[in-house]
């Protein structure tokens, strides 16, 4: 069963999946904008709620940023939260633009001492193979 978790046309859609404890957010306008820190709290409160094992970023097809503003509150407040809640690891299928790629690796780079493992993926279906081997 997936639940649908923070969901925007042209922007970006999150679901949980409760067979899988995994959410899959698919980022198709990374930011900088409004949504972002939204969909990251409803992830937060998804992750605080259920026992989610895994999250799979998808940002293959996604375009923009992160501002520093939102790469700080990211370190500051969604991994330790994250990491105080049991999340097992954090999987990124990596983007087209070269440089939405470099905000993905600046999000590892934050997020590596965290306590849970992040990995990348060069599509969907590998993401989804990563967690079904943790």
């Amino acid at each position: 069963m997936t639940t649908d978790v923070y969901c925007v046309d042209g922007v970006v859609e999150t679901i949980y999946d409760a067979a899988t404890q995994t959410m899959t957010c698919t980022w198709i306008h990374l930011g900088p904008h409004a949504h972002l820190r939204p969909c990251l709290q409803a992830q937060v409160d998804c992750v605080i709620a259920h026992d989610t094992r895994a999250i799979i970023v998808d940002t293959a097809d996604a375009k923009g940023v992160l501002t520093q503003d939102d790469q700080a509150w990211i370190g500051d407040y969604v991994f330790p939260t994250y990491q105080a809640n049991g999340l097992k690891a954090l999987i990124t299928v990596l983007p087209k633009s070269a440089l939405t790629g470099l905000a993905a690796k600046r999000w590892q780079k934050t997020g590596s001492n965290f306590g849970f493992d992040f990995m990348d993926a060069d599509s969907l279906a590998t993401a989804k193979q990563i967690v079904a081997d943790l």
